[in-house]
């Protein structure tokens, strides 16, 4: 399965399905779902619930997301203003 088929999958899971339910029992923790079982397995990091996951199903494909939030992880940049530039 193709990486953008298991995101779609899996976010589909989550919306259909769990999100509700998720969103009232596990906010800020991590849900780590098997795209071909539908389970899912919660963690307080990511690395509990996808180490849970895979000790409950090795061969599965799954799909990471922090519960209430619209991905697993968050990306930004920090610029230090202290920094002396010398070229």
């Amino acid at each position: 399965m193709k990486p953008k088929e298991t995101v779609e999958k899996g976010q589909r899971i989550y919306d259909e399905k769990l999100k509700d339910k998720l969103e009232r029992e596990a906010l800020d923790k991590y849900v780590a779902i098997d795209i071909k079982t539908e389970d899912y397995f919660v963690g307080h990091t990511p690395e509990e619930a996808l180490g849970t996951a895979k000790t409950n199903n090795p061969q599965g494909v799954f799909y990471l997301v922090r519960v209430g939030h619209k991905g697993a992880f968050r990306l930004s940049s920090y610029i230090s203003h202290e920094t002396d530039w010398k070229f």
